[in-house]
């Protein structure tokens, strides 16, 4: 009986140590995509900020087709709710 105790206290340390190696790995690995998640969202602004720099009559007249576009479907959405 004694024998089994211990063979289970083992696999239950084992387990354990699995399970802390896996939770390490998996936080490392959320880490790693964070850190390229930004990288990726800073070279987007400053292709951005290029892009505005070099092109602003054209960046202005994008930003307020977007502006008037979303506009129009926030306003559709909201009378189509009070029908």
């Amino acid at each position: 009986m004694s024998t089994l105790i211990a063979k289970t206290g083992k696999t239950a340390r084992n387990l354990g140590s699995t399970v802390h190696e896996l939770a390490n790995r998996g936080i490392a690995e959320v880490g790693d995509a964070s850190a390229r998640a930004q990288k990726e969202l800073s070279r987007c602004a400053r292709s951005t900020r290029r892009y505005v720099s070099n092109e602003p009559l054209k960046s202005t007249l994008i930003a307020t087709g977007i502006g008037a576009l979303l506009a129009t479907l926030l306003l559709t959405a909201l009378r189509s709710r009070e029908d």
